[in-house]
């Protein structure tokens, strides 16, 4: 759908989030507000046009395709920690799991 305004034509994306719950980590444990969050960011960043420039009404000029680089390298990042983190709580240096840390979590 596109919106003609004073400006350029703006492009913008309806979606619907009627089933947005069934994208949500199911997990128990998870919390709500952090499984919101990396929804709200995914849709946000939906939106962000790849050849299109932003911040020019802060004085900087960054591209759409940028942006998205940069946001999907910190939760890259972020993800790349966890990861490290769940190996070094649950697995020997060996691989072999470490049955005492998986009960007391389990």
């Amino acid at each position: 759908m596109e919106t003609k305004t004073d400006g350029p034509v703006l492009t913008t994306r309806v979606q619907d989030i009627s089933q947005l719950r069934l994208q949500l980590n199911t997990n128990p444990e998870a919390e709500t507000e952090r499984s919101f969050g990396t929804q709200a960011v995914k849709i946000c960043i939906g939106n962000v046009i790849d050849d299109r420039s932003y911040g020019s009404n802060k004085g900087k000029s960054i591209t759409g395709l940028q942006i998205k680089k940069d946001v999907f390298g910190c939760i890259k990042a972020l993800s790349s920690k966890g990861h490290q983190k769940m190996l070094d709580r649950f697995f020997n240096n060996d691989g072999s799991i470490k049955p005492k840390a998986l009960s007391e979590y389990l």
